[in-house]
């Protein structure tokens, strides 16, 4: 008699049905559930769940993202959820992440909030960039003269901006980061398999 195999989620409402031996599916044919079938469904591929997130940036850690998936897809895409990631899909979620890959500043209040949310819903906190990591390129006007920045003053509070742009290690802890502008390739893909390993799906 043919076995079934059926998503890992249901896993324990099917052990649940062991005893019977047998589920009435909609299609009303019995088909035996067995040792075997519960071997094969806890051995399905596990995934990572992902976030991509840019602030205040060029998104250019985002574009070379983009450019290794291209290089490393056959040997990511049964590894990788994405649940945030805008150049790639419109499906926005933030909770229940496993790692939170972050580039750009913090420049607005809404951001602070955003980056706070992000670090209490992800196990790995991840920078992308020299923005996430210290700032630089974003938080040029930090540095701006008294003059330069009382010109530019009414232009920041119009757009909710803070008085001070901050790199996200300034707010959040973080759990690695990767330099450059735009970020290393090589060391990304570095980072990215230490994580494959670490959560056991590679």
């Amino acid at each position: 008699m043919p076995e079934i195999i059926l998503m890992a989620p249901l896993i324990p409402f099917l052990i649940s049905f062991l005893k019977n031996g047998w589920l009435n599916l909609k299609n009303s044919h019995k088909t035996i559930l067995t040792a075997q079938s519960i071997i094969i469904l806890d051995k399905m591929p596990k995934k990572i769940k992902v976030g991509i997130f840019s602030f205040t940036c060029d998104e250019g850690c985002s574009m070379t993202f983009l450019e290794i998936l291209n290089k490393k897809f056959f040997e990511w895409k049964e590894c990788l959820e994405f649940k945030h990631f805008r150049l790639l899909q419109s499906k926005s979620e933030i909770k229940g992440l496993d790692i939170a890959f972050v580039e750009g500043a913090v420049s607005t209040f809404e951001e602070v909030e955003k980056i706070k949310l992000i670090r209490e819903n992800a196990k790995k906190l991840v920078l992308m960039g020299s923005c996430a990591i210290n700032g630089c390129p974003s938080n040029l006007r930090n540095f701006f003269d008294e003059e330069r920045a009382r010109e530019i003053k009414p232009i920041v509070e119009k757009f909710g901006h803070r008085e001070k742009v901050s790199a996200v290690s300034e707010l959040v802890r973080a759990d690695d980061s990767i330099p450059g502008c735009p970020m290393q390739e090589e060391k990304f893909i570095e980072v990215m398999e230490k994580y494959l390993k670490e959560f056991g799906v590679k």
